[in-house]
């Protein structure tokens, strides 16, 4: 398939736009006026959280393992992101994102010790509950790190795949479709360190463990796991 969008996304190298992209599920965590303000709009967003709802559910959806996510797991992951991606993600250097999602820890071994020990905790689960067919889906509380799977090794790979499905890869329409089913693809995780990699540069997760740890006292967090289904 000569000059194909995928043959020609593997000499991309992509700059930075003016505009950034906005992810309308971002929890709003600027514009207040009033502390009663934020406590509602805090009681209503962690109200929408999994464990709230769930269960009402249970013989309609996919079985649902959680995994507690402790406060402090919480300050590790928020701080992990701000030393370590979080200005990568604000100039969008996602190269060098990918570039450091595997090493980041040499330098912070701190933060080394920790994500080693949720780590072995998190696996323990996935062993006990995924026996034979370690395939599933992992999110948070409220979200999933969705915004991290471009950043899987890979990606471009599964982007291939599904495109050259198409008898016109050349179409719009095709390579829509097929950037769509590369995403959910990357989403399929076999271990805990596939949850954990994504999980400590990703945006979207360091927006609601914000979220998350400005409510203490009522603070209630997971990592939840279930089947992949195709």
């Amino acid at each position: 398939m000569s000059n194909s969008l995928a043959e020609q996304l593997s000499n991309v190298k992509l700059k930075p736009s003016k505009d950034k992209t906005k992810d309308f599920s971002d929890p709003k965590l600027a514009g207040f006026i009033t502390k009663d303000q934020i406590s509602t709009y805090q009681k209503n967003a962690l109200e929408a959280n999994m464990e709230e709802w769930q269960m009402l559910l249970v013989n309609e959806t996919f079985p649902t393992v959680y995994v507690p996510i402790t406060y402090s797991d919480a300050q590790h992951f928020i701080r992990i992101f701000e030393r370590h991606f979080q200005k990568l993600h604000e100039q969008q250097l996602f190269e060098q994102i990918r570039e450091r999602m595997d090493n980041w820890f040499d330098n912070d071994q701190d933060e080394k010790q920790w994500y080693e020990q949720i780590q072995e905790r998190l696996q323990k689960i996935i062993d006990q509950e995924f026996p034979h067919k370690k395939e599933f889906f992992a999110k948070t509380s409220s979200r999933s790190a969705k915004d991290a799977c471009i950043f899987k090794r890979d990606f471009l790979d599964l982007y291939k795949n599904e495109l050259s499905k198409f008898a016109d890869p050349l179409k719009e329409n095709s390579r829509i479709i097929a950037l769509l089913t590369a995403a959910f693809s990357a989403l399929c995780l076999t271990s805990a360190s596939d949850v954990l990699t994504m999980f400590v540069i990703s945006e979207r997760i360091y927006q609601d463990m914000l979220l998350a740890t400005e409510a203490q006292t009522s603070f209630n967090e997971n990592i939840i796991l279930r089947p992949f289904i195709p």
